[in-house]
Formats: C-alpha cells, structure tokens, sequence
C-alpha cells in the first residue's frame, strides 16, 4: 500500500496537489482530443484552487475542500484508464487498438495501479494535512467511500483503497 510522506517544505501539499493535477491533466487531455473544452473548464476550476502569496513568494491551497473535490470528480476517468491498461494487458501480447497514437496504452498494469494508489492515496492525505474541521473531513470521507463503492469493476482494488 502506498503511503503518503512530505519530505520537502511542502507540508501543506501544494506542491503535491499540484503534481497530481497535471497527472489529472495529462489524463483528461486523453480523452479530451476532439474538444477540448473538459480539458480548458478542468484548468480554470485547478487554477482557482490557488492562490500565489506574493511577500512569501510562494503558492498556497486557497480552499483544501474545493480543490479534493474537483480532483475526486474526476475519479471516473481515472478507473477508466486504469481499466484500459488492464485491458489492454490482457490482449496476450497483441498491441491494443490504438497503442500507436496512445502510448500510455504500453504502460504495465502494475505501473499503472501504482499511480491510481498514489493519486488516491496523495488525496486522503491531503485531507489528513489540510482539513481541520472534523465534519468537513467527514464528509470528504464520506465521498471517497461513495467514489469506491461506485462501480464494481476492479473490486479488490476498490476495497484495498
């Protein structure tokens, strides 16, 4: 199980928040070929999520809550992916359809499992670090119950989380 630790001066998480982002980005971008109005609408509402603090030249969280949301509603798309990696593993050494103008298709369903539990795991961490109101942590936790009891596909995983 993957375990969240800030090693660095971020201990609030936004550089962290920041990187699962423009993982989140890249994902959306994706399946966003063809209009990419998801992808612009997903960047503007990330955006908004910061605040640049120009005396102590750094970039903060402005609202823990709105940020987890916007990056939890995105869940969908991420056990999609994860899904295709998977199916596309179990071809028996037959390229997937596709595998040549999307080459995250050729990535190893382990590689692919382990950056699903990093988003996730980076995510309830980011709870743990930055929500303080103990009924406002509730109902976060509460959505990541409902985002794993959404579907039944990849069951273990769900319930590993």
């Amino acid at each position: 199980m993957t375990t969240f630790v800030p090693l660095a001066a971020d201990t609030d998480g936004t550089a962290s928040a920041v990187a699962v982002g423009e993982w989140l980005l890249h994902l959306i971008t994706l399946y966003d070929s063809e209009d990419t109005q998801r992808t612009k609408d997903y960047y503007r509402e990330f955006m908004s999520c910061f605040t640049r603090d120009e005396a102590a030249g750094e970039t903060k969280i402005t609202n823990p809550i709105n940020l987890l949301s916007l990056l939890l509603s995105q869940n969908e798309l991420v056990f999609r992916w994860l899904g295709e990696i998977r199916s596309a593993q179990d071809a028996q050494g037959q390229p997937p359809a596709g595998a040549e103008t999307r080459p995250e298709l050729k990535k190893s369903y382990g590689d692919a499992l382990r950056e699903v539990q990093d988003f996730f795991m980076l995510l309830m961490s980011l709870v743990v670090l930055r929500i303080t109101d103990v009924e406002a942590a509730g109902q976060m936790a509460g959505n990541f119950c409902a985002v794993f009891r959404a579907s039944k596909d990849q069951p273990e995983f769900r319930l590993k989380l």
